[in-house]
């Protein structure tokens, strides 16, 4: 099985994209959209807050998005395990 590498960004593309996957259903999205520099970030962009089938994008796309949705759930995951040790801590 080949390994399909991730695709690198401008500073702005990386910093757009990080909102887009964070907030994929914010208002603000159309216009985060149409800041973004490169073709590739716009694929990827547009796959995040779902104008694009993840299904018809190219396979370097693809393995961009499924890093930056486990870059999320890990965030959230290590958020939920800090909260919860904070009210463990909290109780006693």
């Amino acid at each position: 099985m080949a390994t399909v590498n991730m695709l690198r960004f401008t500073h702005n593309d990386a910093n757009v994209i990080a909102a887009l996957v964070q907030f994929p259903s914010s208002p603000r999205n159309g216009e985060r959209l149409a800041s973004l520099e490169e073709e590739d970030a716009r694929q990827v962009g547009e796959v995040l807050v779902g104008i694009r089938e993840y299904s018809s994008a190219p396979p370097e796309v693809q393995a961009t998005v499924d890093r930056y949705r486990a870059w999320v759930e890990n965030n959230k995951r290590l958020r939920l395990n800090r909260e919860a040790r904070q009210r463990s801590s909290r109780a006693r």
